[in-house]
């Protein structure tokens, strides 16, 4: 019932009371000497502490519910912790850390047959290269991510991927790209009626209104935004940029690159306009732009792709057969030694290598594949 209580808070965005509910709900599974719903209850609690603002204190609670979960034999359950812990570790810069626990969420999700849960980790691992500047490498894990979103029909998970490519292609100042993104994400947003969604595809479709020149539509976008601003609930372990702080910031960056007049202007009429009519304006000019949900490009992994490489996989044996160093693909793909290492050490596995030889020997055998060019 307090687990039930914590949960719901939690969907509503209320994370201090969502907090308190499970904190007691745990207390009280402790008692029953349960391994696997202390581990379920620890997880929920962690993600409850992590979405008000402390990754900090909702690391050593995740931890604990990944001591049990070998004596649960819950593959999936593990799988899910490990990618919350991965994401609390991001957040506090351990990005390292936090690709370890995602490689192996994905192995688990993998192992099990969970196509869902190894889209979601594809994704957050997109979102790590993004935030370390591999933005190639990020593009081709957020396509991965959509090609399984797209199989499954998840509409929800596919809304997040389209996001994520959105704030991509604004990062790498391509506008035109990113507003289509963004109206492909929001129209799936408004399909499955996920009002963070589409408040997250708003602030994404202000930020692109900003750069483009267009300060009174960038303030009506973000104006509605804030007037219609609902917290990620449920979603706060994935669902990124939809608390204050976020939409604080991308209304401060949009103001400084507008004219401030139109912009106010704009914020106004955005706060004067329902939500109804936002959603009906934007989708219809997606769709007027020839984009919208009608858009979906396929990608991830081809059917035939050599051994059943991923695109990350692919991305460093093309590096390999390139003559780059463990140091420079770490480098280029903005990830720890280590992880070069261990993700090395698996492609030689799949493809029978037994070093850089046999390996680039391989890649120049599927040179349509891999786009081998000279290092520079």
């Amino acid at each position: 019932m307090l687990g039930g209580a914590g949960e719901l808070a939690r969907a509503q965005g209320d994370y201090a009371a969502a907090r308190a509910h499970l904190e007691e709900a745990v207390g009280l599974v402790r008692t029953l000497e349960s391994p696997t719903w202390l581990a379920v209850g620890l997880t929920l609690l962690g993600l409850a502490v992590a979405g008000g603002g402390a990754p900090a204190e909702a690391v050593p609670i995740y931890r604990e519910s990944l001591a049990l979960t070998p004596h649960t034999h819950n593959h999936y359950w593990r799988g899910f912790t490990l990618q919350s812990l991965g994401t609390a570790l991001a957040a506090l810069g351990d990005r390292d850390a936090a690709d370890l626990h995602y490689d192996e969420s994905l192995a688990l999700f993998r192992e099990v047959g969970d196509r869902w849960g190894q889209a979601l980790v594809l994704r957050a691992r997109g979102e790590l290269a993004a935030e370390g500047g591999a933005a190639e490498h990020a593009g081709a894990l957020y396509r991965e991510s959509a090609a399984i979103a797209e199989d499954l029909r998840d509409r929800s998970l596919l809304g997040l991927v389209r996001c994520s490519l959105g704030r991509l292609a604004l990062g790498q100042g391509d506008t035109s790209t990113a507003t289509a993104r963004f109206h492909e994400s929001l129209a799936l947003w408004h399909e499955i009626g996920y009002r963070p969604g589409v408040v997250l595809s708003l602030i994404g479709l202000g930020q692109a209104a900003a750069r483009r020149g267009q300060p009174r539509r960038a303030g009506q976008l973000l104006g509605a935004a804030d007037a219609h601003f609902v917290p990620s609930g449920l979603y706060n372990n994935v669902l990124d940029g939809t608390d204050r702080a976020a939409l604080s910031r991308a209304v401060a960056s949009s103001r400084t690159t507008s004219d401030l007049g139109d912009f106010d202007s704009g914020w106004h009429e955005g706060h004067a306009t329902t939500l109804e009519q936002v959603l009906a304006r934007e989708i219809a000019e997606g769709s007027a732009l020839g984009r919208g949900t009608a858009t979906r490009p396929r990608a991830g992994v081809a059917a035939d792709t050599p051994a059943g490489l991923t695109h990350e996989e692919l991305e460093v044996l093309r590096l390999i057969a390139e003559g780059r160093s463990n140091q420079d693909i770490a480098a280029l793909l903005a990830l720890g030694a280590r992880t070069i290492e261990r993700r090395i050490t698996g492609l030689y596995r799949k493809i029978g290598a037994r070093g850089k030889a046999d390996a680039t020997a391989f890649a120049y055998q599927h040179l349509s594949l891999i786009h081998i060019s000279e290092p520079t």
